[in-house]
């Protein structure tokens, strides 16, 4: 098993007056994550998160 490369998932959430959904996104896609689930609840945003492996940070 590769343990330079970790794969897993998260929860993300945040408030709406925040952040937006645009800024989310860009911002974990460049640090190799994946949004997989969007929803809302009331005024708040949660995210199903899937981290990509790092290949940049690996020797």
């Amino acid at each position: 098993m590769d343990h330079t490369n970790p794969r897993g998932y998260l929860m993300f959430c945040c408030h709406q007056k925040l952040f937006t959904r645009k800024i989310l996104i860009i911002s974990f896609l460049t640090h190799d994550h994946v949004i997989l689930k969007y929803t809302s609840y009331k005024s708040y945003l949660f995210y199903l998160i899937y981290s990509l492996p790092n290949h940049h940070l690996a020797p």
